[in-house]
């Protein structure tokens, strides 16, 4: 793990989303950002972006998917943009269904 990427455990049934440090202390957002949902995260990718994540997203409805893997631009505290490949490992519930990603978010050089 580099010291750039950004660790995250994201729930995909409430929306509730943890960071690590690395969001605040390299991307430059004050802890006090309300960075905790689901809805903040998809925010803070780029606009031209957005269709890249959705069809991620739907990826997720693969029962057989144990990983998920999607490159985009995210958007720092200073609101330039670093591009990023994002990587998470999926749990899923008794049924199949995707219910936690677990997650590192790396820039690109």
């Amino acid at each position: 793990m580099d010291s750039r990427d950004i660790a995250y455990e994201l729930d995909l049934i409430g929306g509730n989303l943890h960071w690590n440090d690395t969001l605040y202390t390299t991307y430059g957002y004050p802890r006090t950002e309300p960075a905790d949902t689901l809805e903040w995260w998809v925010d803070h990718i780029h606009p031209d972006d957005a269709m890249l994540l959705n069809q991620a997203m739907d990826k997720l409805d693969d029962p057989h998917a144990t990983n998920w893997t999607v490159g985009y631009r995210f958007r720092k505290a200073d609101n330039t943009y670093v591009k990023v490949y994002d990587s998470a490992t999926v749990l899923r519930g008794a049924e199949g269904q995707p219910i936690r990603l677990i997650g590192l978010i790396s820039p690109v050089s």
